[in-house]
């Protein structure tokens, strides 16, 4: 569990601090490392998944947002 924890506390520190994160189609991307984008990592989709079920994330449009 400690993983998983750590994993989204990363997504969401990432979001807070302006990573932007997109969703095409079923693949999300982010502009981390790049003006255009690159493709998020399998476990970065996995834990982006989850904090969608958990209603901690939501896309506004097609960006990421923290829910309030």
């Amino acid at each position: 569990m400690k993983g998983i924890a750590k994993a989204k506390k990363s997504v969401v520190t990432q979001i807070k601090s302006g990573i932007k994160f997109t969703k095409l189609g079923h693949k999300y991307y982010t502009n981390a490392n790049s003006l255009y984008g690159n493709k998020v990592s399998d476990g970065s989709r996995l834990t982006i998944n989850q904090l969608l079920e958990e209603n901690v994330v939501e896309f506004v449009g097609n960006t990421l947002k923290i829910v309030k």
